[in-house]
Formats: C-alpha cells, sequence, structure tokens
C-alpha cells in the first residue's frame, strides 16, 4: 500500500497589506480645494485690512491739511488796505504760490493738485489730493447765510478731497475787529503761524500735519 501524502496549505495576504501607500485622486483634489478656500479667504482679509488702513490714513490727513491751510488764512488782513478794497486776489497775486495772497478773500477760488506749501513747492508723498478754498460774506445775525456786500464778517471754507474722491471740510468765520488785524506797537517781525510735519517709519501715509495761529504775535529775535 502506497500513502501519498500532501501539504495544501496556501499562505495568503490580507487585502489591506497589499495596498499601495499613499493618498488618492479625490484626496488629492480635497486637500487642494480647502488650501484654495483658505488662501482666498487670507487675501481678502488682507485687502480689507489695506483699504482700512487707507480710509483711516484719509481720515487722519485730511483735517490735518485743511486745519495747516486754515491757520494760514486766518492769521491774514481781514481786507485789502484802501478805501475801496477789493473781495478776491488783486492783479498779481495770483500764480502757483500763495506768498503774496495777503488777506483773507484774496484765498477766495484758490485750489492746488498736486499740493503746495505757502512758497509754492510740492509737498511729498500726497500726490492725487487737492485743497480748495472759498471765502463769502455772511449775515453777522445768520451765520449760514450768504449775503453780495460787505458784512464785517467772512466765512471761510477749506475743502481737501483725497485721492478716492473722500473729502473733509473746515470752516471758520472771521470778523473785521479780528485780533490778527491790530498792529503791533513797535515796528518788528513777529511769528504767527507754526507748522509741524512728523512720520515714523517710511510709509507718507503715517504723516501727520498740524499748524497753529499764536493770538498773541511772537517776536523773534533781531536778524531772523
Amino acid at each position: 500500500m502506497f500513502r501519498r501524502e500532501c501539504d495544501l496549505r496556501v499562505s495568503r495576504t490580507p487585502r489591506a497589506d497589499r495596498r499601495r501607500g499613499g493618498i488618492s485622486l479625490v484626496e488629492a483634489v480635497l486637500s487642494t480645494l480647502i488650501v484654495s478656500v483658505m488662501v482666498v479667504a487670507a487675501l481678502q482679509s488682507l485687502g480689507s485690512a489695506a483699504t482700512a488702513d487707507r480710509i483711516h490714513a484719509a481720515r487722519r490727513i485730511g483735517p490735518a491739511l485743511a486745519s495747516q491751510l486754515m491757520s494760514e488764512i486766518l492769521v491774514t488782513a481781514y481786507e485789502d488796505d484802501g478805501d475801496s478794497p477789493v473781495f478776491g486776489p488783486e492783479n498779481g497775486e495770483g500764480g502757483s504760490h500763495r506768498t503774496k495772497l495777503d488777506d483773507v478773500d484774496d484765498y477766495d477760488g484758490w485750489s492746488s493738485s498736486p499740493l503746495q506749501n505757502k512758497d509754492g513747492s510740492a509737498i511729498s508723498g500726497l500726490s492725487g489730493w487737492t485743497r480748495a478754498v472759498s471765502v463769502q460774506w455772511v449775515d453777522p445775525n445768520n451765520v449760514s447765510t450768504v449775503v453780495a456786500a460787505e458784512s464785517g464778517l467772512k466765512r471761510i471754507i477749506v475743502t481737501v478731497t483725497d485721492p478716492q474722491g473722500r473729502q473733509t471740510a473746515a470752516t471758520c468765520l472771521r470778523g473785521a475787529s479780528s485780533a490778527y488785524d491790530y498792529e503791533p506797537s513797535s515796528s518788528t517781525t513777529y511769528v504767527n503761524w507754526v507748522g509741524v510735519t512728523l512720520q515714523i517709519g517710511p510709509d507718507d501715509n503715517a504723516r501727520i500735519y498740524s499748524g497753529v495761529n499764536p493770538l498773541n504775535g511772537i517776536p523773534t529775535p533781531e536778524g531772523q
């Protein structure tokens, strides 16, 4: 008698062990989609922050520029000397600078873009900005009412417009008997306006403009 013995055992590897490592196409697409959404959201946040920063800068710079020019106007004479003063700039008082504007209504209708200092030199870092001035006689009993003849009171409006068209306006009243019209007791040079420009870092939008006109004339040392 013959006996045959066979070992029929077969070794099987579990299906999970035979899978290749890595990610599937579906997982790759989902990952890309998630990253794209996050990038878009981050860019939108940065854009909103930049826009808010520009608006904040305009709201800070606009009033300062208006105040600076208003301070310059207020210290000038109420009107021209003489028996028949002319409202508005006289012959020879126009041009690109304001050094010859010597009374309040000389500034009526004046505007500048790009912005300029009083001597006509450009103010750097503020391209696209505009400043304009309007001067009118008003009724002393109702300053909102404009009159066509001398009333002893003038309303000055300085309007500053930023590159996006947003406007800032400063309004002041100037009377014929203002402290600025009193002549000093002796012939001398007085400081009647002081301007300050501050900037931290290279960003021009971080500039701060300000000015003040002292009511009491401050004599300057002789020779200055």
